[in-house]
């Protein structure tokens, strides 16, 4: 009995997260801002293993999705235009965040998704990793010259961005899906409206509010909830 309830209790903290986490509240991150909803609707975010409340967000509405939609529009042209070494340096700088900050959205992710501390570490230094894998693709992605079947003429093939990214991401890998939607498409020159899942938004917008707090915020990321 005595060794069970030294497995039990060795067991809680990884399921739960650490200690002393402190409720938080967000607005919309639109235009790396924290601005408050057009709806007042808002959604509490659950820590599925015992019920308690972690933080709650805007449930967000057209008004909103349309307003991050305008901005990263605005910043399409001039980030598409910016070298793809000098877009690869705005990744990198998010991997270095997030390693920076990794307790703390481990934390996070674990408390949100009742996910084991040792799962949650993997996903969020895995996610660092994949925003550098993808910045090391700057000088690698290439466009093409084909051969045509006219005399005299070849076919070239150059790669640009289309404009706006879209992504929406599940509840069971909030983090690390978000990185997929965002670096290759940062990388190719889109910017990006992000839709986290209502069921775990907060490592997002934590992520989100780091970058703000960086000495050179990316700000061509729109990093926006909208159900």
């Amino acid at each position: 009995a005595e060794r069970g309830r030294e497995r039990h209790s060795a067991f809680s903290p990884l399921v739960c997260g650490m200690s002393g986490f402190k409720k938080v509240e967000y607005g919309q991150w639109i235009g790396n801002v924290n601005v408050d909803s057009k709806d007042a609707a808002r959604i509490e975010v659950e820590n599925p293993t015992d019920h308690s409340i972690l933080g709650t967000v805007p449930a967000g509405c057209a008004a909103d999705a349309d307003a991050a939609l305008k901005l990263a529009k605005e910043a399409q042209q001039q980030w598409a235009k910016k070298p793809a070494v000098q877009r690869a340096a705005v990744l990198k700088q998010m991997a270095t965040i997030i390693r920076a900050n990794r307790l703390e959205l481990i934390d996070t992710l674990a408390r949100e998704q009742a996910k084991i501390l040792p799962l949650a570490t993997v996903e969020i230094d895995v996610t660092a990793d994949y925003y550098d894998y993808y910045a090391g693709l700057a000088r690698s992605y290439e466009g093409e010259i084909l051969q045509s079947d006219n005399p005299g003429e070849h076919i070239y093939v150059h790669r640009a961005p289309i404009g706006v990214s879209v992504g929406i991401c599940p509840w069971n890998f909030p983090f690390f899906v978000m990185a997929r939607k965002i670096a290759p498409a940062l990388l190719a020159g889109c910017t990006v409206v992000l839709k986290s899942s209502e069921l775990t938004p907060l490592t997002a917008f934590r992520f989100a509010a780091l970058m703000t707090e960086a000495p050179t915020p990316p700000y061509n990321m729109q990093c926006n909830i909208c159900i």
